[in-house]
C-alpha cells in the first residue's frame, strides 16, 4: 500500500474531467464503490496496483501522478 497522503482535490478533478463514473472506476480496480470513494477521499490507502491501474484508466501523465500520489 502507498502510505502517504494524496492530493484528493486534484484526483477528484481528474476523475470528473475523465467522464468516468465512480462505479466504473471501482469495477475496473476490482473494489467496491464505497471502498473506491474512501480511497479517493483519502480515508483509506490505495494499493500500488490500484494506483497504476487508475492512472492508466485516467491517462495521467507522470507529473500528474506525482502530484496526486506524491510518488
Amino acid at each position: 500500500m502507498i502510505r502517504t497522503s494524496i492530493d484528493t482535490t486534484t484526483l477528484r478533478k481528474i476523475i470528473k474531467k475523465s467522464g468516468y463514473k465512480t462505479e466504473y472506476l471501482a469495477k475496473m480496480l476490482e473494489i467496491q464503490r464505497s471502498s473506491f470513494n474512501r480511497k479517493v477521499a483519502g480515508d483509506t490507502e490505495f494499493r500500488i496496483g490500484e494506483v497504476l491501474r487508475l492512472c492508466s484508466l485516467l491517462e495521467s501523465d507522470k507529473p500528474t501522478r506525482e502530484k496526486i500520489f506524491h510518488i
